[in-house]
C-alpha cells in the first residue's frame, strides 16, 4: 500500500536514480483487517516507561486526512485531548460534494494559522488558509489561491508558505496583514517530493525525489539560491531514488529522510550555513514502506514507520551511524501514517486508521535509550485515516 498521489514519472535533472514511485491506493480495504490490531495496541496495555510523567507542555497537535478534516488536540501530561472548535472540514458543504483530497498540508510554526491544498477530480488545487485562534480553535478563511499540481508544503515563521509540485517548481505564498500574497513560481533543477524551512526561514531544504538534499538560501524576495545539493549515500547494490519524507528535529542540528522501499538517512545540519554532511543510512527492512520519519527534539535518535507492515523502526544516531535499537521495530497496525513527537521528547503520537474512528496512539520514550514503549493510551479522531501530524507552540 502506497499512500502517496500519483504523479507522471520523470526523473529528477542529473540524477541516474530510479525516478519517484507514487500511487495512491484506496485504503478502506485495510480498515476491517486494522481495527482488531488497533483496538489491542490502543486498548491492551504497554509496557510502563521510565520517565516520570512529563510536565503539563503548551503545545498543540494538529492532525490531517487526506480525505478532507483538520482536528486539533492539546497535550496536558502526555495525554491528548481534542480542542473544542479544532476539527474542520474541507469538503464542501453540499447535498453531494466532489470527493476533494488534502494533496499538502502544514501549520505555521507561530502555530497562528495552518494551510492545505485541497484539489478534486472537477478542477486543479487551491490553497486554502485556516485561522487558528487563542485556545486552539480553528475558523477556515475565504483566503484562496489556485495552485498547480500541489505536491507538498512547508511554512516559514514569518509566514511564508512554500508549495512543491513534486517536479520541477517551488511557488511561494505570503500571509500578510490577512492578506494571501502570490509570490514567485521558482524553477529548480530538483523534483521537489518534500520541503522543511529551517527555524529562521532563511534557509529551505528540498528532497530530491531521486536522492539528494538540495539546501537553498532564501532571499528577502523568495528568490532562491541553490549552496549544496547533498546525494544520499547508498550501500553498494542499492538503487537511488523513491526518497519520500524530510524531517529536521527541533534543536535544527539533524535532517533525517525515508523512502518508499525501506532506507532511512540522518545528516548533520551546520548551524552558520545550514549546509549538511555526514549523511549516513540504514535499511529499515528490504519490504518496508517507510511512509514518515520523525526525529526526537534533540536529535538522539529517528523514528520511520512501515505503512504496509507496520512496526516503528528506532534508531540511535550516535556516533555519525545510524543504529537499530534493540527490538526494534516496536509493533503498531498496518496502514499507520502520521508521527511526532512532544517538545520535551517522553511522548509519541503515531495515526492509526479505523473504524469507525481512527486513532492516535500513544508511545512513552525513554530519554536515556530512546526506546518506546506502547502506553495503552489513544485518543479518537475525525481524520479519517490521520495523514500528517504537526506539534506547534500554543497561544
Amino acid at each position: 500500500m502506497r499512500c502517496e498521489p500519483n504523479h507522471e514519472a520523470r526523473s529528477p535533472e542529473g540524477n541516474s536514480g530510479a525516478p519517484p514511485k507514487h500511487t495512491l491506493k484506496p485504503k478502506l480495504v485495510i480498515l476491517a483487517a486494522t481495527w482488531l490490531a488497533i483496538f489491542a495496541v490502543a486498548c491492551g496495555g504497554g509496557t510502563s516507561s521510565t520517565n516520570p510523567p512529563p510536565p503539563t507542555a503548551l503545545e498543540w497537535f494538529f492532525v490531517e486526512s487526506f480525505s478532507g478534516q483538520v482536528e486539533g488536540f492539546s497535550a496536558p501530561s502526555g495525554h491528548l485531548e481534542p480542542i473544542p472548535g479544532s476539527s474542520v472540514s474541507f469538503v464542501p458543504a453540499s447535498p453531494s460534494p466532489p470527493l476533494t483530497l488534502l494533496t499538502a498540508f502544514a501549520v505555521a510554526p507561530t502555530g497562528m494559522f495552518l494551510a492545505v491544498t485541497a484539489s478534486t477530480a472537477q478542477g486543479p488545487a487551491t490553497l486554502e488558509i485556516a485561522n487558528i485562534a487563542s485556545g486552539g480553535a480553528i475558523s477556515v478563511t475565504p483566503l484562496t489561491a489556485p495552485v498547480a499540481n500541489a505536491y507538498r508544503m512547508a511554512i516559514a515563521s514569518q509566514g511564508v508558505i512554500a508549495i512543491s509540485d513534486g517536479f520541477s517548481t517551488i511557488q511561494f505564498f505570503t500571509l500578510q496583514n490577512n492578506a494571501l500574497l502570490a509570490g514567485l513560481a521558482v524553477q529548480t533543477s530538483v523534483s521537489p517530493q518534500d520541503m522543511a524551512f529551517r527555524a529562521d526561514g532563511n534557509v529551505l531544504y528540498a528532497l530530491n525525489a531521486g536522492g539528494a538534499i538540495a539546501v537553498f538560501s532564501v532571499a528577502p524576495d523568495l528568490s532562491l539560491q541553490l549552496i549544496q545539493d547533498a546525494p544520499l549515500p547508498l550501500a553498494p547494490g542499492q538503487l537511488g531514488g523513491n526518497a519520500v519524507r524530510i524531517r529536521l528535529n527541533a534543536a535544527g542540528n539533524k535532517i533525517a529522510a525515508t523512502t518508499l522501499d525501506g532506507w532511512v538517512y540522518v545528516g548533520d545540519v551546520n548551524g552558520t550555513d545550514g549546509t549538511v554532511s555526514g549523511i549516513t543510512e540504514a535499511q529499515a527492512a528490504p519490504n518496508a514502506n517507510l511512509q514518515e520519519v520523525v526525529l526526537d527534539p534533540t536529535g538522539q535518535n529517528v523514528y520511520t514507520d512501515d505503512q504496509d507492515n507496520g512496526g516503528i523502526y528506532e534508531f540511535s544516531t550516535a556516533g555519525g551511524a545510524l543504529t537499530a535499537l534493540p527490538g526494534s521495530p516496536v509493533a503498531t497496525p498496518l496502514g499507520s501514517m502520521g508521527m511526532e513527537t512532544d517538545s520535551t521528547g517522553t511522548r509519541l503520537y503515531l495515526g492509526t486508521p479505523g473504524f469507525p474512528s481512527s486513532q492516535i496512539v500513544t508511545f512513552s520514550r525513554d530519554l536515556s535509550s530512546g526506546k518506546l514503549s506502547a502506553t495503552g493510551d489513544s485518543v479518537g479522531t475525525t481524520a479519517l485515516f490521520p495523514n500528517h501530524i504537526v506539534r506547534v507552540a500554543a497561544h
